[in-house]
C-alpha cells in the first residue's frame, strides 16, 4: 500500500519527503510551518494536500497535521532512514530558536529523541531542551537557575563558539541571576554577550543593540553610573540610526539613559541635576513624537523627568509635570485596589512637593 501510494505521489516528490520527515515526530499537533523549509511554500502546500486526498494525512483547521502511527513506522524504515531522521532534527532547532509554542514543540523533540541513540541527536536540542522545561521567564528559583547552567554548559561544550543558540542560553541564565540578586554575575554573561552578538547578528543588530541595553540597566543597578550611562547612550544612538528614534530598541535605551541621569542627579544634584533635566527633556520629546504623549515610552520619562526637576530644586516644574503625568495616568485618591507602583510613587511626591515648607 505505502508503494503504490508513493508510485502515484511520484511527480511530487516533497510529498514522500514530507512523510518520512514527520515519522520521527509525535504523530499529531504537526505545525504546518514546521515544513515550510522543505520547499517553496506552493509545493509544501500541494504535497499536503496529495497527502490528505490519499488519506496519509490529516489536516486540521488549526494549522497543523495529523499523521497514523503505522504509517509513520513504515516512513521509518528503508533507505536514508538516518538522513531523514537528521533533518527532521535540524528542522525542531530550526523552530527551537525562538520558540512560538514551547508545549508543542517539546512534545516532537521528545519523540525524536525514543530513536536512534544519544550521539545522534543534535547538541543544539540538548541545549535548547533544559531552556524550555518549566518557567521560562527570569526567575530566582535555583532549579530553573541550575537548568539554565546545564544548558550553557552544553552550549560551550558542544556547539561552535559563537551561535544564536548559545547566546540564547546565556542570556537566560544572565537574566535569572539578575532577579536572584547576583549582579555579579549577570554582568559578565552580558559583558560576554554583547560580544557574542556582535559577532553573531553584527554590532548594528537589534539583538546586539538590546544586549547592551540590558547591560547598561544592570550597571546603574550595581552603581556604576558612569559605566552604565555611557553604554546605555552607546546602545541609543546606535539603535537610532540604524532603527529609528521611535524603534522600541531606542526606546528602550532612552528609558535607561534617563534612569542613568536621574541617579547621577540625585547624587550629585548641584553638578548633574539642571544638564539631566535638560537631557531628559529632549528624550521626552523624541517619546512624544514616537509614540504620542500617552505613549508608555512618553509617561516613565515624564515621571522620571518630575524627579529629576525636584533633585535640581525646580518645585514649580516638578510639580507641573508630575501633575500631567497625574492627569495622563490617574490614581485612586486612598490608593487602594491599584498595582500602579509609579503612579503611587507619583502622588506621594506631588504631596511632598505641595506640603508647605518651613522657612
Amino acid at each position: 500500500m505505502w508503494r503504490v501510494t508513493m508510485d502515484r505521489l511520484a511527480d511530487t516528490p516533497v510529498a514522500e519527503r514530507i512523510l518520512r520527515v514527520i515519522a520521527w515526530w509525535a504523530p499529531d499537533g504537526i505545525p504546518r510551518s514546521y515544513l515550510a523549509p522543505l520547499a517553496d511554500a506552493p509545493d509544501v502546500t500541494e504535497a499536503l494536500r496529495r497527502l490528505a486526498a490519499h488519506s496519509m494525512i490529516s489536516l486540521r483547521e488549526d494549522g497543523t497535521l495529523s499523521v497514523h502511527r503505522l504509517v509513520q513506522a513504515v516512513a521509518r524504515t528503508g533507505a536514508g532512514a538516518e538522513e531523514t531522521y537528521d533533518e527532521a532534527a535540524r528542522l525542531l532547532v530550526e523552530q527551537g530558536l525562538p520558540c512560538e509554542n514551547v508545549a508543542l514543540w517539546i512534545t516532537h523533540v521528545a519523540t525524536l529523541f525514543e530513536y536512534y541513540d544519544r550521539d545522534r541527536v543534535p547538541p543544539e536540542l540538548w541545549v535548547l531542551v533544559p531552556m524550555y522545561i518549566g518557567d521560562v521567564q527570569p526567575t530566582a528559583d535555583e532549579a530553573i537557575i541550575e537548568r539554565y547552567e546545564e544548558a550553557l554548559y552544553r552550549a560551550e561544550r558542544f556547539l561552535p563558539s559563537y551561535s544564536r543558540i548559545t547566546v540564547a542560553a546565556r542570556r537566560r541564565l544572565a537574566d535569572c541571576c539578575w532577579v536572584a540578586g547576583d549582579h555579579d554575575r549577570a554582568a559578565r554573561l552580558l559583558s560576554k554577550n554583547l560580544t557574542a552578538t556582535s559577532v553573531v547578528f553584527g554590532r548594528k543588530a537589534p539583538e546586539t543593540i538590546e544586549t547592551g541595553t540590558a547591560l547598561a540597566r544592570l550597571k546603574l543597578q550595581r552603581g556604576d553610573l558612569g559605566g552604565g550611562l555611557a553604554q546605555a547612550g552607546v546602545s541609543a544612538q546606535l539603535a537610532e540610526r540604524t532603527l529609528g528614534d521611535g524603534s522600541p530598541e531606542a526606546l528602550r535605551a532612552h528609558a535607561v539613559v534617563a534612569e542613568g541621569w536621574r541617579l547621577k542627579a540625585q547624587a550629585k544634584p548641584k553638578r548633574s541635576a539642571r544638564f539631566a533635566v535638560t537631557k531628559i527633556e529632549g528624550l521626552l520629546e523624541k517619546a512624544v513624537r514616537a509614540q504620542g504623549e500617552d505613549g508608555e515610552a512618553a509617561l516613565h520619562l515624564m515621571f522620571t523627568l518630575g524627579e529629576v526637576r525636584e533633585a535640581a530644586g525646580d518645585v514649580a516644574g516638578a510639580i507641573r509635570v508630575t501633575e500631567e503625568y497625574l492627569r495622563k495616568r490617574p490614581v485612586p485618591e486612598d490608593g487602594v485596589d491599584t498595582q500602579d507602583a509609579q503612579g503611587l510613587a507619583a502622588r506621594q511626591r506631588l504631596e511632598r512637593l505641595r506640603a508647605p515648607h518651613p522657612d
